[in-house]
């Protein structure tokens, strides 16, 4: 899971795991968000949680690609033959996709698998 935000009923762990206030950081200047420079905020808890910056970039590629050659989420997932869900999370970062399914979306998408990955 990409998503750094843990939903346990432990109101602990999504603190461990949730990038401090801003203000929290100033005070302490220390936290789980010092550590991970890199990180962007998730679109799917919001921005409470953090994905990794490659796990952002292939969706990104994923939605170039597609714009390129004019096609909507619609359109590519019936190509692929899944649901214009997955592909909306995909590019939006929120799911990893397997290797497989770079393959399809690399067929669907004219390039290379190579071009989908950073």
């Amino acid at each position: 899971m990409a998503c750094r935000t843990r939903w346990t009923g432990s109101r602990e762990v999504r603190r461990a795991y949730r990038r401090p206030r801003r203000s929290r950081l100033r005070d302490s200047q220390e936290g789980w968000a010092m550590s991970e420079p890199d990180a962007i905020k998730c679109p799917r808890c919001a921005g409470k949680g953090y994905l990794t910056p490659a796990t952002a970039t292939v969706g990104d590629m994923v939605a170039k690609h597609r714009n390129e050659l004019g096609l909507t989420q619609l359109e590519l997932a019936q190509q692929i033959g899944v649901s214009r869900a997955q592909v909306a999370n995909i590019e939006s970062g929120r799911h990893d996709p397997p290797v497989s399914r770079l393959r399809m979306f690399a067929t669907a998408l004219r390039c290379n698998v190579q071009d989908l990955i950073p």
